[in-house]
């Protein structure tokens, strides 16, 4: 991994099969002129996803991500670099990923909880800023129908994020903090597992509260730029 240029990586599985010719398609990842099929792929939740200061994380053993027969066996990869004094790069990034015939007996998947980058505005010299994300309950029904359990967390912030606090909600009352980074640091970015396992029942509510320093800024910060 190309630690010094890498931001951040995600693998996101295809809703369908694509066609032969985008087999190893590459390009820009949000060009208008993208082939639709790319999109599909893009807008869908994340199968894998790494950051900086992240390592290596394995699902429990009686989890996996389902492909083949029945799931689509395409993935797109997205690389975001930080090349600030703009010198050519080369690079090979990536993920090595396992597969086996052995079925696991539950299917894993990542749910982002939050708000899309393109809403997030901070102003500046703020010392504590919070943009707040929901997954209100009919979001929760909808996704879970029959309740999940979850095994892992990964807060995710770029340079001014100081804090990050996800909360679990059932039937208007609060239970235990998910995770609550007090001390968040963007070069140390990694999945926290969840020991013993978080179970999410159908209607459960969670909230995200990023809190932001922008005391060093003169003007307002807007999205990726955060």
């Amino acid at each position: 991994m190309n630690l010094e240029n890498v931001h951040h990586i995600l693998v996101y599985q295809c809703p369908g099969i694509l066609p032969e010719h985008l087999h190893r398609f590459e390009n820009e990842c949000y060009l208008e002129d993208n082939p639709p099929e790319i999109f599909g792929c893009l807008g869908n939740a994340p199968l894998i996803a790494w950051a900086v200061g992240g390592g290596v994380w394995n699902t429990p053993y009686n989890a996996g991500y389902p492909i083949g027969e029945g799931y689509s066996g395409h993935v797109v990869m997205e690389i975001h670099y930080d090349n600030p004094f703009l010198r050519p790069i080369v690079d090979s990034s990536g993920f090595r990923i396992w597969t086996t015939e052995s079925l696991r007996e539950h299917d894993a998947g990542i749910m982002a909880v939050g708000i899309s980058t393109e809403s997030i505005y901070i102003p500046p010299k703020q010392e504590h800023f919070d943009v707040v994300g929901e997954c209100q309950k009919d979001c929760s029904e909808q996704v879970w129908p029959n309740g999940a359990n979850a095994f892992g967390v990964f807060l995710h912030a770029h340079l001014l994020g100081r804090e990050i606090n996800l909360q679990h909600i059932r039937d208007n009352t609060e239970h235990p903090e998910v995770e609550n980074n007090k001390a968040y640091d963007f070069n140390f970015q990694e999945t926290v597992a969840l020991t013993p396992e978080l179970r999410i029942e159908s209607g459960d509510e969670f909230k995200l509260t990023c809190t932001y320093n922008s005391m060093e800024k003169d003007e307002p910060t807007l999205g990726t730029r955060a």
